[in-house]
């Protein structure tokens, strides 16, 4: 009996030595960021109307932070993201003549939000954590059709707050390798015509969204140094 109680106790001892160790401790410097690039394409084909589509889009956002407590870092992040959707759509104009229409949509943003983040540790080279974000991002929204630039475009306004997971695993003490799949978020976006008669232009366009989205398109990899650890 004295046996097994000091093997429980070895044990726990053990496993507090470790969920010691395994932490952040105030007063750490974070520097790295993460990088995302995603693309697909669809084809659909009917009888009187075909939809083929391109997209990719691509972001990167550097960050930095600081411990503010133990495996809890406050930060600020700027970003940039760009996306590019290739549309081609057709109608018969006739028996066997179809008519074929290009539309490009291109857009980019740049943003910067400040960052919480909280830290957990199971054991000392491997865990996950939670960040809550908030920011404000400009941009430009451009549609080309047929290669004739300027069909469209418009400047962009952009409010947003997000809920982010991710893996983080520590190769060495000092450096985190970051994954993340997917954010719960919100935003509101206005997009102000620049090449609309003034009539047709009134206040904007207006788009809020909240959500989820998970899944390989959200894929980002990212890295930090951890100053101090």
């Amino acid at each position: 009996m004295q046996k097994l109680v000091a093997g429980i106790s070895v044990c726990a001892l053990s496993v507090a030595a470790i969920a010691a160790s395994a932490q952040i401790t105030k007063g750490v410097k974070l520097l790295g960021g993460s990088v995302g690039y995603n693309a697909y394409s669809v084809t659909e084909d009917f009888d009187t109307k075909f939809t083929p589509e391109k997209r990719s889009s691509f972001s990167a956002a550097p960050a930095a932070g600081f411990f503010i407590a133990d495996n809890v870092a406050v930060g600020i992040s700027p970003g940039f993201s760009t996306n590019k959707t290739v549309l081609k759509e057709g109608v018969l104009n006739g028996p066997n003549s179809p008519v074929v229409v290009t539309r490009t949509d291109k857009e980019h943003s740049v943003s910067i939000a400040p960052f919480l983040r909280y830290y957990y540790l199971p054991i000392e080279n491997f865990g996950i954590y939670g960040q809550v974000s908030a920011g404000y991002a400009l941009g430009r929204f451009d549609r080309d059709i047929d290669q004739s630039s300027n069909v469209f475009s418009a400047n962009t306004r952009e409010v947003f707050a997000a809920i982010t997971p991710a893996l983080v695993f520590f190769p060495i003490n000092k450096l985190g390798l970051e994954l993340t799949c997917g954010s719960v978020g919100y935003s509101r976006a206005k997009r102000i015509p620049q090449n609309l008669p003034v009539d047709f232009e009134g206040d904007g366009f207006i788009t809020s969204r909240f959500g989820a989205s998970f899944g390989l398109s959200s894929l980002a990899l990212g890295a930090s140094y951890y100053i101090g650890r």
